[in-house]
């Protein structure tokens, strides 16, 4: 009995979720996989489940609405840690992913009632988990550009006894950098290139500034 619904549970839920995906006109799975992508600078491949997730947040986050504070803080810290999604899309994916285990709480019901309370317990600790993402993500960068700062001022302390070419500076340390601060050393040297030195470096100390005081 049980084999036999599942068997009629599986593809009932997979024709129910194209019909609305018609229906409602979600976006293909590869414009779902390019806005995962976008979304973080790690280029890695995305899941299909993320991508069907993502196309349902996309949708949802139309109904999402965040007072005016926690959306500008929330933009803020999504934009200090990589992250091109907008507040509702991201508020919304949380919601959708802790949703879709949730779900499977409806077979459980039938098979296995006591588990049904260990996915609900789940399903809060991922919606959790992915709200606080964006956080612990900035969170990290913090950590480890916080950690660099002393070696770079002291480096650049050094260096400039010898030399006032402050870009040869950085490109040179930021062969040395570790991965977070030679991003950062990137858009600096960049913009230095394309405007002021002096500005450049006015804008790299704002940067550094936000992502040391975004949380």
């Amino acid at each position: 009995m049980p084999s036999l619904l599942i068997l009629f549970a599986v593809p009932l839920t997979a024709g129910l979720f194209f019909i609305l995906a018609d229906a409602l006109r979600l976006p293909t799975l590869g414009a779902a996989k390019a806005m995962l992508n976008a979304g973080k600078r790690e280029k890695k491949a995305s899941k299909t489940m993320d991508a069907y997730l993502m196309t349902t947040a996309v949708k949802l986050s139309k109904f999402i609405r965040l007072d005016e504070y926690k959306r500008i803080r929330l933009q803020n810290n999504l934009s200090a840690a990589g992250y091109s999604m907008t507040p509702e899309v991201y508020t919304a994916y949380a919601f959708v992913k802790a949703g879709a285990i949730l779900l499977c709480v409806v077979p459980c019901l039938f098979l296995f009632p006591l588990l049904s309370v260990l996915i609900v317990f789940l399903a809060v600790l991922v919606y959790f988990k992915e709200i606080r993402k964006a956080d612990e993500q900035l969170s990290f960068k913090r950590e480890q550009i916080e950690g660099e700062l002393p070696r770079f001022v002291a480096s650049i302390e050094q260096t400039l006894k010898s030399s006032r070419d402050v870009l040869a500076l950085m490109e040179r340390y930021k062969k040395n950098a570790g991965p977070e601060f030679s991003h950062e050393l990137d858009v600096v040297t960049a913009d230095m290139r394309s405007s002021s030195y002096e500005a450049a470096l006015v804008r790299f100390e704002a940067r550094l500034l936000n992502r040391i005081h975004a949380i």
